[in-house]
């Protein structure tokens, strides 16, 4: 990228690109927060429609059905107690343990889906958690762009005011 002829203009530039990181991570979180209800709903909806063909007389069938259905949400449930015990342990005032709370809350609410079964809604197509997923990873891609158009921007405006300072 070569060195901007305005200087004047850099730290407006620079705030909007700023801004733009900011309200992409959102949107990150957000998506990735939908894509996995989307999961946990997916994997509740066919746990539900399995342990429906499958008879009563099959007791541990169904079972084993709801002990595999329940692993991944334990697994994140883990995953974010164990992120927020560190956060916990070793506290830092710019990174509290908010996003593992949300990321634990989710889990349980996959947990609690998976266990009880949800209602088949014909209106929820199969495409609900590859579009999301989709969106996420735009998303992402989008901020990781950013990101570095952003470090570019500051890496241009040292150098303006590095020149300027020598003549």
């Amino acid at each position: 990228m070569q060195a901007r002829s305005s200087a004047g203009s850099e730290p407006s530039r620079i705030t909007l690109v700023r801004e733009r990181l900011i309200v992409l991570r959102g949107a990150i979180f957000s998506l990735c927060v939908l894509a996995l209800i989307c999961t946990f709903g997916t994997i509740a909806r066919v746990s539900t429609y399995l342990r429906e063909r499958i008879s009563k007389k099959h007791s541990l069938v169904r079972t084993m059905l709801k002990a595999t259905v329940c692993v991944p949400p334990v697994l994140l449930i883990a995953f974010a107690w164990y992120w927020a015990s560190k956060d916990v342990h070793h506290p830092d005032v710019t990174d509290p343990p908010i996003m593992e709370l949300v990321l634990g809350e989710i889990a349980v609410l996959g947990l609690i889906m998976s266990i009880k079964g949800v209602r088949s809604r014909p209106y929820l197509a199969s495409w609900t958690v590859p579009v999301a997923i989709f969106l996420a990873s735009l998303a992402y891609s989008g901020w990781l762009w950013t990101e570095v158009v952003y470090d570019q921007l500051v890496i241009d405006s040292y150098l303006v005011a590095a020149q300027k300072l020598e003549t």
